[in-house]
């Protein structure tokens, strides 16, 4: 009887163990949902990526646009490359510009542009303004498009090749048979009745000319003479005529309306719009029918 009652006091010890262990298990797990818990409530706190407000870099005080030069739709990728360029070697230096849009004049005198020049016939205007206002340019709401005034220089003369055949022995010169126009002068087409208009550095009144030479002076201008030379040597390929028979042009019939855009000592392509302005306005009533632009742009 003793040993049964030992042996049922040591089972009831061992049960009461057994269930001590399985309350600070479950005791164990209820405190680990707590703190994980507590843990999901707590904010997470994580780095700015870069580029985000609190990182981006800001506009200088009081400037009212971007530290730099930067792409933007309104305005070709030419102009703002030489506007970001401009910008990184003088934040004063200005640069030449042709603006499109409803109110592009308004939007340039906003910004305290210099050498404001309309072009009507293409809808805009060009203007010198402060590379560093490229972008505000471009953002103003009367702006369409910008575009850079690329300085102009003349295209290099290529010397022609001889053809083995010469069916006019007097002519000294081979374009003119190198461009078959031997072929339309035996067919009786000279040019007579027709104007010619030469966009370059005006042309100088010669005996190759006789009376068939107009000397344009457009608004602003002081003088007309070719004083580079290029000009008149255009003029005289598209029309000259030499009393000898030796040097002739292209369409020595061809009345030459002479148009000088050279500035000083440069051109721009806004100097170059004022010329063809003229010619548009002017090519029915003198029958303009052939444009001559011996220029390459320049960036």
């Amino acid at each position: 009887a003793k040993a049964a009652a030992k042996t049922k006091a040591k089972a009831k010890a061992k049960a009461k163990a057994k269930a001590a262990t399985r309350a600070r298990a479950k005791a164990k797990r209820s405190s680990g949902v707590v703190a994980g818990a507590r843990n999901a409530a707590r904010p997470v706190s994580r780095p700015t990526p870069p580029g985000s407000a609190a990182t981006a870099p800001s506009a200088p005080a009081g400037s009212g646009m971007p530290a730099v030069v930067v792409p933007t739709p309104k305005a070709d990728p030419v102009v703002t490359a030489i506007a970001a360029a401009a910008v990184g070697k003088q934040p004063d230096a200005r640069i030449r510009v042709i603006v499109y849009g409803a109110d592009a004049l308004g939007a340039l005198r906003n910004l305290g542009a210099a050498d404001i020049e309309p072009l009507p016939l293409i809808d805009a205007v060009a203007a010198q303004i402060l590379a560093r206002d490229m972008n505000a340019l471009a953002a103003d709401s009367g702006v369409s498009y910008v575009v850079v005034d690329a300085p102009v220089i003349a295209t290099e003369d290529t010397p022609p090749t001889p053809e083995p055949v010469d069916p006019f022995a007097s002519l000294a010169t081979f374009y003119p048979r190198i461009a078959g126009a031997t072929a339309a002068w035996r067919a009786g087409y000279t040019g007579s009745g027709i104007g010619v208009a030469v966009i370059d550095s005006g042309a100088v009144s010669r005996p190759e000319f006789g009376d068939r030479l107009v000397q344009v002076r457009l608004d602003g201008q002081t003088t007309v003479d070719d004083t580079y030379g290029h000009g008149t040597f255009v003029a005289g390929v598209a029309a000259g005529s030499s009393s000898d028979a030796r040097y002739v042009g292209i369409a020595p019939g061809a009345k030459l309306f002479a148009i000088n855009v050279s500035n000083g000592t440069s051109v721009y392509s806004s100097d170059v719009i004022k010329g063809l302005t003229w010619v548009y306005n002017n090519r029915v009533a003198n029958n303009i029918r052939v444009v001559n632009l011996s220029l390459a742009e320049a960036v």
